[in-house]
Formats: C-alpha cells, structure tokens, sequence
C-alpha cells in the first residue's frame, strides 16, 4: 500500500489549474452523465434496445460495485494520509472504484457498438485504442484527485470487463432464442 500512496503523491506534485479542469472532464464523462449521454446517443443512433442492455448492464455493474464497497469498507487515500490532497467531494469509500467501472463500462459498450458499425479495421483498431487511452487518463485523474488506489482502479475495470461482458453475451444469447434482433 505504501507504494500506492508513493504514486499518488508523485501524480499530485504536477497539480495545476489546467490539470485540474482536464481531468474534472475525464471523470465527469465517467459518471451518471457519461451512462446518460451514451444511452442517448446509442438510442437515437442504434438500435433501441442495443441501448437498453448498455443501460441494464450499466446499472447492475454499479450496483454490485456500490455493494463491495459497503462490504469492503476502504478508506480513500487522503484518509489514509494526510499529505494526499482531497481535490473533490467524493462519497463513499474507495474500493472498488465506481469511476472506473462506469469507465469501463462505457468503453465497452462504446467499443461493441463501433465492432458492430464500422467496417474499416483501422476504424476498430482506433476506437480500441482510444478506449483505452481515456481509461488510463480516467486512472490518473482519480488518483490526481486522491480518491483511490491503483489498485481500486484495476479492481473497477476488472469487475466493470467482467460483469458487462458477461451480462451482454446472456442477453444476446436469449434475446436471439426469442428471435429478436438488435
């Protein structure tokens, strides 16, 4: 744990006014408004129930995330240290993070929805990539903030990769045994 705390420190020692803003709009997309804006954008562009599963699946990987962080009761890094500046309000405790699960999230479906539309590889290839880049800086932005752990961060894309992976192949798999196509 210590190296954790070593790390956020050294993230915060680049704090500036810029920062700042940058990643307060890399975590605010990672939030109830980025699950929002998707479900919006995926309903008026794509199919309408493409967009229901993105938002079930949405909800229920929120609400186990929210479960194992009442279970598992993780202080948050400037809890843990009072060097760790707390740059904003965040409730709750610190693992899993729900950030990073949203995140995940919506990468993923973002991801499965360009697999379906786009034809070019390097279309795909790019969305791949892009995905990932935003969750890096999704990454650094929450230890930026000092709200979690490197290790509460692998925990929500893990979980977030899992869960929504799992719950998207069900649903497809019996939404085709009962012809309905998406």
């Amino acid at each position: 744990m210590e190296w954790e705390l070593n790390l956020i420190k050294n993230i915060q020692a680049y704090q500036n006014s810029f920062f700042d803003m940058f990643f307060w709009l890399i975590s605010v997309f990672a939030s109830v408004v980025g699950i929002f804006i998707i479900f919006f954008l995926l309903f008026f562009l794509y199919k309408k129930i493409f967009s229901f599963i993105f938002l079930i699946s949405s909800l229920f990987t929120i609400l186990i995330g929210y479960f194992l962080k009442y279970l598992i009761n993780r202080p948050r890094p400037y809890q843990i240290d009072f060097d760790i500046v707390n740059k904003t309000n965040a409730l709750g405790k610190s693992y899993p993070s729900g950030h990073m699960i949203v995140g995940t999230t919506l990468v993923l479906y973002v991801t499965i929805f360009a697999l379906k539309k786009f034809k070019k590889t390097w279309q795909k290839v790019l969305v791949i990539m892009l995905g990932f880049v935003y969750l890096f800086l999704l990454a650094i932005s929450r230890m930026y903030f000092g709200q979690h752990y490197a290790t509460d961060l692998i925990a929500g894309f893990v979980l977030a990769y899992g869960i929504n992976l799992c719950l998207y192949f069900s649903i497809c798999y019996f939404l085709k045994d009962k012809n309905i196509k998406f």
